[in-house]
């Protein structure tokens, strides 16, 4: 009877340590949607971004749908070494973009649909961009976040909570992707939300006009909804985050 009991209790033992040993599966959280609303005196208007990843926790699509369109158009990922070198946009047409880098720094982008070869400026002191195409011009801040953009006359500055998690905090390559979003023009309005830090204000340099954010976060620190009103054209703008775990 005592050597049946220490083989069961041997047995025990060894089924334990093989549980002990099983390899601990680790998520982090990751941008799941972001729903802009616009609301004025006449109209409302509702964009979202929804986001898939591959296997190494990078943005492997973005889809960009409306009330109108929930399927309005859509933009791949590919990578090489970490960095996103190539992409398949959909907006009615479909088209291969590819990308060239200067170590870190974008410098070009192929357009195959339209034959288009975009080429950036990059000036290392204000690490900005630009470029003859329309809305192409921008400049990074050391976090990687787009800080200034110009779109056609206009000149939009933004400044973030850098205390807080924006929602590309935990995506994996997210110093290349607020660049290559402004870049590639993916969407307009939205560009700005799509962030490592959360956007706190944008300040309108044409008319000399700050407009600040309500921002609110969860309890690991995550932005999950932004309020704020642009008084130049008397719209409310309600932005709310939802987030996942792979």
């Amino acid at each position: 009877m005592k050597k049946i009991f220490l083989l069961c209790l041997a047995m025990l033992s060894f089924s334990c340590s093989n549980d002990d040993e099983q390899p601990q599966i680790t998520t982090v959280k990751v941008i799941d949607k972001i729903k802009v609303e616009g609301t004025d005196s006449n109209s409302f208007s509702s964009n979202t971004l929804k986001y898939e990843y591959d296997s190494n926790k990078r943005i492997s699509k973005i889809t960009h749908s409306t009330l109108i369109n929930p399927n309005l158009k859509n933009i791949t990922f590919t990578y090489e070494n970490g960095i996103p070198k190539s992409s398949v946009r959909t907006n009615g047409d479909v088209s291969t973009i590819t990308y060239s880098y200067n170590g870190n720094v974008l410098r070009k982008y192929h357009d195959a649909y339209y034959d288009e070869i975009i080429v950036f400026n990059h000036d290392a002191n204000y690490n900005s961009y630009s470029s003859s195409a329309v809305g192409l011009n921008f400049a990074v801040n050391n976090l990687n976040d787009v800080s200034r953009r110009t779109y056609y006359s206009n000149v939009f500055d933004y400044s973030f909570d850098t205390n807080k998690k924006g929602p590309l905090y935990n995506v994996v390559s997210k110093e290349y992707m607020p660049t290559l979003i402004n870049a590639m023009q993916f969407t307009h309005s939205e560009m700005f939300f799509q962030s490592i830090y959360p956007v706190n204000a944008i300040f309108d340099d044409n008319t000399q006009t700050l407009y600040p954010f309500t921002n609110q976060y969860d309890t690991d620190g995550f932005v999950i909804q932004s309020d704020f009103v642009n008084t130049s054209n008397n719209v409310t703008y309600k932005v709310t985050y939802t987030y996942k775990n792979i």
